[in-house]
């Protein structure tokens, strides 16, 4: 490589350039460019194993396009050289796999679960989820009434069942903590066949030194009044239709939130906390809530929860749906007891005329009242809209912005076409990555994936009675992994890098 001089000496070599100046160009090349430039001499390898390079290339490759940082919920001031550098590089081998042709894993994890029935055989993985904060390496299973933890290591040399947590009244259903630093890490509605009408909900942590999950916290009431589970966030626990909000933490710490809508049909279908507000998405419209405060010093809820704005939709009712929350800039710090300015949020809708639609709730831009008022702009149409299979179901989105769903449709490989159960992806991006199709510079980009990321051959039985094999999955999107539960005790983890 050779650069022309202006200069009376003629030519010169790229490398008589000074440190600071090949430093700045290095800037400027991808992960993909700085590991190939490594490989042509001594000078670039030196260059290029400098902890500024990998700092660089993680702000500019990773933070900056939204990327999450793989392994990195301390932050990556502390991480070294080498570190960065394995961080940058499995981001970007990720991010080019997911936005590839054809994304295809590049390994697979299989192992079974060791919950068996009477005759022998082993019962249904009904859920699998990631625990946050866990860079994707524990692993929690459901099948009938025990949960599971499951320790996969990264360099793939196996699944190790590291903790079991068994209910004789049987499990329904699990969630974990959104908040990855709190030491409460799962929640599970318990159910009973002497006492129907009740039920209970539990809180566990899990010890994976001594290898077990510990009780820390129930609650019984009327099954009605506590199914389903919606989230967990921290110490508070969202169940219900209308909302009983619990603190697990505090001693008689719930509080009922009054829904709008006095429909039978208007159910839930997902929930979040943002900042101090909670958004709502039900089968026929959009709600923002002020969440409850809880005070430790009066051991009660000392700001109640209630709606302060909602978006009816007219469209055809939402089958399943999914939010994502958006960095927000740096922004003056509010004197206001209510935050004047909260993160953009995308809901995702699965409508049941068979189209995905997106939509953007913009922080609202309107004078501010004394207290609290409207915290978004409620829009008038959606972002998009995309048409899906038919067969479309279990939306889920990683808090990356990588989101996964089921879907059925035929496969084609070198010899036939056969039809299979598929898992299709996509990615919810920052306005500033691409321009969308209504004009708004606010709305996030919603990139699919050209194909399914997973397929398992199904028959026509499976079909026709629309009881496939695969049962559950989830994403953990800072290290590109997928896990798959199905029918028969069986679990799959894909590593995509």
């Amino acid at each position: 490589m050779r650069i022309l001089s202006l200069g009376a000496s003629g030519p010169k070599d790229i490398y008589s350039l000074p440190d600071d100046i090949l430093l700045l160009i290095i800037s400027y090349i991808s992960v993909k460019d700085i590991i190939t430039l490594r490989k042509s001499s001594k000078k670039f390898y030196e260059l290029t194993k400098m902890r500024w390079v990998w700092s660089d290339a993680v702000k500019r490759h990773v933070i900056d396009k939204g990327l999450p940082v793989p392994a990195a919920s301390t932050g990556i001031k502390a991480f070294s050289s080498q570190h960065l550098e394995s961080r940058a590089v499995h981001a970007a081998k990720f991010n080019d796999n997911w936005y590839s042709a054809q994304p295809k894993p590049r390994g697979a994890i299989e192992f079974q679960v060791n919950i068996f029935q009477p005759d022998g055989s082993p019962y249904a993985v009904r859920q699998v989820v990631f625990l946050k904060g866990r860079c994707g390496e524990f692993l929690l299973t459901l099948a009938w009434n025990t949960i599971e933890c499951w320790e996969i290591p990264l360099d793939g040399s196996g699944a190790y069942r590291i903790a079991e947590w068994t209910d004789e009244q049987g499990i329904e259903q699990i969630l974990v903590n959104d908040d990855p630093k709190h030491a409460a890490e799962v929640a599970y509605l318990a159910v009973s066949d002497v006492d129907p009408e009740y039920t209970w909900v539990y809180t566990l942590s899990l010890d994976t030194f001594h290898g077990a999950f510990k009780a820390r916290s129930a609650m019984r009431g009327l099954r009605d009044q506590m199914y389903p589970l919606h989230l967990m966030h921290g110490d508070f626990v969202v169940m219900g239709d209308p909302f009983l909000v619990w603190n697990s933490k505090g001693p008689g710490g719930s509080w009922s939130i009054a829904r709008l809508m006095n429909d039978a049909h208007v159910v839930i279908l997902t929930a979040k906390v943002v900042e101090h507000y909670l958004i709502v998405v039900r089968t026929r419209c959009i709600e923002a809530y002020v969440f409850p405060v809880w005070s430790a010093k009066e051991h009660r809820f000392s700001c109640v929860g209630y709606i302060i704005s909602a978006l009816a939709m007219d469209a055809q009712p939402v089958r399943e749906a999914a939010i994502i929350v958006r960095p927000k800039a740096e922004l003056e710090p509010s004197t206001s007891a209510y935050p004047s300015t909260p993160p953009p949020v995308t809901i995702l809708m699965l409508q049941s005329t068979h189209f995905l639609t997106q939509l953007d709730l913009l922080p609202s831009r309107s004078p501010k009242k004394q207290g609290p008022n409207s915290p978004y702009e409620l829009p008038t149409t959606a972002t998009r809209i995309y048409q899906v299979a038919p067969s479309s179901c279990q939306l889920k989105l990683s808090s990356g912005g990588k989101g996964i769903w089921m879907q059925t449709h035929n496969v084609t490989n070198r010899r036939a076409a056969y039809p299979a159960r598929c898992i299709m992806g996509f990615d919810v991006s920052s306005p500033h990555q691409s321009y969308n199709a209504t004009g708004s510079e606010d709305a996030s980009s919603l990139h699919i994936c050209q194909s399914e990321l997973y397929a398992r051959r199904c028959d026509m039985s499976e079909i026709l009675r629309k009881k496939y094999s695969i049962v559950a999955a989830d994403l953990e999107d800072s290290v590109g992994r997928i896990a798959v539960g199905d029918r028969l005790g069986r679990i799959e983890v894909l590593d995509y890098v």
